[in-house]
């Protein structure tokens, strides 16, 4: 998938540019574009680009054979270098890097760009001495930035600010915009409005919401991979999809027969009337995949590993069946509090301390969750896509009352009115009120990592660390020789 680059610094802003770009070479990367305040130069190898030059700011871009034409990147126009990382949805007549040079150029400025397109993605600008970063409002594309001396960078990815030097890197604000010149540092924030709808009405919205989301998230494709568990948020999904004549191939991943959820899913495809692909993983192929994904996920979580492993092999999956996209229902139980953990504070601490713990919650999602799954999918190639992680959808969630996510402190399935949603669609009972299982439990990745992990003499969180270790040091002194 495609990935972004930009520096600000008094010497050498080519060569790190070109380093940060090399860094994310797995994300399936296929031409770059490198521009500065005096050229853009489009490269098959980054071998190609001349590190020798005494440009203060630099932009870059690789792109990926996404299938749909994308124009290389940056692109210039009069006194202004742009480039673009992600999706504008619904995807533009042109590429979206020539509408978001277009925008740029017509008097239009990034804040009203980032207020006006729902998206996954994050952009960069060259224009009168001055470079500008942004991110859309959901945080859906990844984004990174660090400081090194006097050097300021941002990146799709955390290797590549690491490749470069970077020590201690941070997210990128969801919804920020800065623009840097040499003397001084602009803010600009888009955020998330949170929409009040007549009392009464909120599945009737959130129907409508959600329907526009998911074709958003379509128009481009004939056929997409879902991610499937067999559990309401993926059916429903799978239901929207079908409305469109677009091809959906349901995916589900069992680690070493340990799965909890595979009679689920072979149910839940059978009542929508779709075909399931299982794709079984042996310990052999898990344990092999670990160093993959650690890079990938870029740090050595437990839970991140557990969620990731399914992702990857899903993502896998989709493109041994040629989908370009596959589809999650990630973000269902944040907005719609389908974790026990929500009701627990609803039951213990009452229902504002519920909501608190949502809202926490939501605004983690892009780096937690969102930016992990984006990566282990852009390694293989293809793009991940989330209707539920819709600003619109995020938008009316916030704005749904609690008791009508959870209907009273002891609510043993919770999201009360995504599964009223699903009734609505007519999934069958045994799905619209099937309990949630956490991924990893699910799938049987939590068991089968323990099991490798034991196998080494090592507690989960230690072999995740030095597996992780491992990696990072492999990766970044196989960079540094290059």
């Amino acid at each position: 998938m495609s990935c972004l680059a930009a520096v600000l610094s008094r010497d050498e802003s080519n060569e790190l540019i070109r380093r940060m770009l090399e860094a994310m070479a797995t994300r399936g990367i296929r031409t770059y574009g490198i521009a500065t305040s005096e050229e853009i130069e489009t490269l098959l190898k980054l071998g190609e680009y001349p590190s020798t030059n005494d440009a203060i700011m630099a932009i870059g871009c690789g792109l990926e054979d996404d299938g749909v034409g994308n124009a290389p990147q940056p692109l210039g126009k009069l006194d202004i270098a742009a480039s673009i990382a992600g999706r504008v949805f619904p995807n533009p007549p042109a590429s979206v890097a020539q509408y978001f040079l277009n925008w740029m150029t017509e008097a239009k400025d990034p804040e009203s760009f980032v207020q006006h397109n729902i998206g996954a993605y994050a952009f960069a600008v060259l224009k009168d001495k001055c470079l500008t970063v942004g991110r859309d409002p959901s945080g859906a594309a990844p984004l990174y930035t660090a400081k090194i001396g006097d050097v300021t960078a941002f990146a799709t990815e955390r290797k590549a600010l690491w490749s470069i030097g970077a020590t201690r890197t941070e997210p990128f604000r969801p919804g920020s915009i800065v623009t840097i010149s040499e003397k001084d540092v602009k803010t600009a924030e888009v955020s998330i409005p949170i929409v009040k709808f007549p009392k009464g009405d909120e599945l009737l919205q959130l129907l409508q919401v959600l329907r526009r989301a998911t074709e958003r998230r379509l128009s481009d494709v004939d056929k997409v991979a879902l991610a499937f568990s067999g559990g309401v948020d993926s059916s429903i999904v799978a239901r929207l999809v079908a409305e469109h004549s677009v091809k959906v191939e349901l995916v589900h991943v069992v680690f070493d027969h340990m799965s909890r959820e595979l009679e689920q899913a072979r149910r839940a495809s059978r009542a929508l009337g779709l075909d399931l692909t299982e794709k079984h993983v042996s310990q052999r192929e898990c344990e092999e995949a670990i160093p993959e994904v650690l890079w990938a996920i870029e740090n050595d979580d437990v839970q991140s590993l557990e969620i990731a492993l399914p992702i990857h092999f899903v993502s896998r999956a989709a493109r041994e069946m040629k989908c370009r996209v596959v589809l999650t229902g990630q973000g269902a139980d944040e907005l719609f509090a389908g974790y026990a953990k929500y009701q627990r504070a609803y039951s213990s601490r009452g229902e504002s301390a519920a909501v608190a713990e949502i809202s926490c919650d939501i605004l983690g999602m892009h780096e937690k969750n969102i930016a992990r799954d984006e990566k282990v999918c852009a390694r293989s190639g293809v793009e991940i896509r989330s209707p539920f992680w819709d600003v619109q959808v995020i938008s009316l969630a916030n704005s749904i009352p609690i008791r009508l996510k959870l209907t009273d402190p002891q609510d043993p399935l919770r999201k009360r009115i995504l599964r009223d949603l699903g009734s609505e669609l007519g999934l069958p009972e045994m799905v619209s009120k099937s309990p949630k299982k956490a991924v990893q439990y699910g799938s049987g990745s939590h068991r089968l990592l323990e099991e490798i992990a034991l196998r080494s003499g090592k507690s989960l969180a230690h072999y995740c660390n030095s597996r992780f270790e491992e990696v990072k040091k492999k990766e970044l002194s196989s960079l540094n020789l290059r």
